[in-house]
C-alpha cells in the first residue's frame, strides 16, 4: 500500500507540479496502455487530468475506483482510439459511452450498478467485441443473454460469480444461461453458476462447436447427461473445469474418444469418479490432471 501512495504522490506531483511541461505532456500522449491497479489512491482531479493527456490509449484498466460515471464519462471522452477496457470492482459505473468504436475487448467485473439493460447496450454499442467478461456482477440475469448472441465475433465470454443482487450469500447465484447460443464461442467460463443445469448446457454445446475452454467449476447441477454432449459436440476442447460437479467416468470415455486434443482437465471433488482409465487411454496430449478429493 506504501507503494502505491508514493506512485500516487509522484504521478500528482507530475501532473500538477511546477515541473510539468510540453515535454512531460507530449509523454502522456505518447501512452498506449494504462492498467491502473488500485484505482482506490486516485482522485476524481487525477482521472480528469488524465483524460486530457492521454488521448491515444489503446487499453485502459482501472480496478476499485469509486470513480463516478460524470468522470468516467469525461476520461473516456477524448480516448477515441481505446481497443481494451477492464473494469473491476468499480461500483459507480453504470454505462459506457457510445463514442469507443474500437473496442474488441471488455471487462465489466465486480460492477454493482452494470445490470441487464447495460450489457443490452454494450452489445447494441459494441458489436465487434471478441472478449466480454461479467464476472461477478451482482445486478445481471437470464434476461439479457439473448442478445449476447449478436455478437457475432465473441470469441470469449467469462460469467463466473454473477451474484444476485440482493448478496445474501456468495453461493447465491442467479445465471442459468438458459438461452445463450453464440456459435463464434471458443472459450466460457460460467463457474459458480449454481443454476446452470444440463439443458442450458447442452444448448451451449450445441451451439458452439468452436469451444475449446469451459469452465463449469461448482456448477452443482451439471453431470454426466451434458458433459458427454459437450464432449461430442465440441471436438476441439483443449480445457475443461468440471470440478465440483457430478461427473462420472461416463464422461471420462466420450472425453477419450471425442477430445483428442484434450490438454488440461480440472476435476476436483468430483466423488463420482472411481477410475481415470477411460480418459488415459484416449487422450494423449493431456498435460495438466488435478483430480485432489480435499
Amino acid at each position: 500500500e506504501s507503494g502505491h501512495m508514493k506512485l500516487f504522490a509522484l504521478l500528482e506531483t507530475t501532473l500538477y507540479g511546477h515541473s510539468f511541461d510540453a515535454e512531460v505532456a507530449l509523454i502522456f500522449a505518447r501512452l498506449r496502455s494504462l492498467p491502473i491497479s488500485d484505482g482506490s489512491i486516485f482522485s476524481e482531479r487525477t482521472f480528469k487530468k488524465l483524460g486530457s493527456l492521454a488521448l491515444n490509449l489503446t487499453h485502459l484498466s482501472i480496478n476499485f475506483s469509486n470513480i463516478s460515471q460524470k468522470v468516467f464519462d469525461q476520461l473516456l471522452k477524448a480516448t477515441l482510439q481505446l481497443e481494451e477496457l477492464s473494469l473491476r470492482g468499480c461500483p459507480f459505473i453504470s454505462d459506457l459511452p457510445e463514442s469507443l468504436t474500437r473496442l474488441t475487448r471488455l471487462s465489466l467485473d465486480y460492477c454493482d450498478l452494470i445490470d441487464d439493460e447495460a450489457v443490452i447496450r454494450v452489445v447494441q454499442r459494441f458489436p465487434n467485441l471478441i472478449y466480454l467478461s461479467l464476472s461477478g456482477a451482482p445486478s445481471i440475469t437470464d434476461e439479457c443473454l439473448p442478445h449476447l448472441s449478436d455478437l457475432l465475433q465473441l470469441r470469449d465470454l467469462r460469467l463466473g460469480r454473477c451474484l444476485n443482487a440482493t448478496h445474501n450469500s456468495v453461493y447465491n447465484y442467479q445465471l442459468s444461461a438458459t438461452r445463450l447460443s453464440i456459435e463464434s464461442l471458443t472459450s466460457l467460463d460460467a463457474s459458480g453458476a449454481k443454476k446452470l443445469n444440463n439443458p442450458s448446457l447442452i444448448i451451449i454445446a450445441k451451439h458452439s462447436p468452436a469451444l475449446q475452454h469451459l469452465n463449469v467449476n461448482e456448477c452443482l447441477l451439471i453431470n454426466d447427461s451434458s458433459l458427454t454432449v459437450v464432449a461430442k459436440k465440441c471436438p476441439q476442447l483443449l480445457t475443461l473445469n468440471a470440478s465440483s460437479t457430478n461427473i462420472s467416468e461416463a464422461t471420462l470415455k466420450k472425453l477419450s474418444r471425442h477430445c483428442l486434443h484434450l490438454r488440461e482437465l480440472f476435476v476436483e471433488g468430483c466423488h463420482r469418479l472411481q477410475q481415470l482409465s477411460p480418459l488415459l487411454n484416449g487422450c494423449r496430449n493431456l498435460v495438466t490432471l488435478s483430480i485432489s478429493y480435499s
